[in-house]
């Protein structure tokens, strides 16, 4: 944003018009969209925040709530669980790509053979032709 200081006040131009510009002021604007779509320019210029509550999301926090006051060890065994779940996907994810690098590499291992040999078939094509017409 540009703004310059003039005469004490700070000033913006809005089109072809300066006004007035405090750096305190904050402009919220709400929608009852449920997933509002933005362009690329306003969502880079903007802060977007999500306040949208589900009753799945908020049931679930209650419950590790009470959970963790009843019984504190078998949430933490949650937690456990949680973490590692996620070190697995990580792991699986890890896994896949040195599959697919080993995929690839392997093709080009068989597309450089298949060039070294087919000139060489050709080679002995070519020389069993000589040795045929040969008298």
């Amino acid at each position: 944003m540009n703004y310059c200081l003039a005469g004490g006040r700070y000033l913006i131009r809005l089109g072809d018009k300066e006004v007035e510009y405090n750096p305190d002021f904050h402009f919220y604007i709400t929608t009852k969209l449920s997933n509002p779509h933005y362009t690329p320019e306003i969502s880079t210029k903007t802060t977007i925040v999500n306040f949208a509550v589900k009753e799945q999301g908020l049931e679930a926090q209650l419950l590790g709530i009470v959970v963790r006051k009843e019984k504190p060890e078998l949430e933490e065994q949650k937690d456990a669980l949680v973490i590692n779940i996620a070190a697995g996907k990580k792991k699986l994810e890890e896994l896949e790509d040195k599959i697919l690098r080993y995929e690839y590499l392997k093709s080009l291992w068989n597309m450089t053979t298949l060039n070294l040999s087919v000139p060489r078939m050709y080679a002995s094509i070519r020389f069993s032709m000589q040795l045929s017409t040969e008298p």
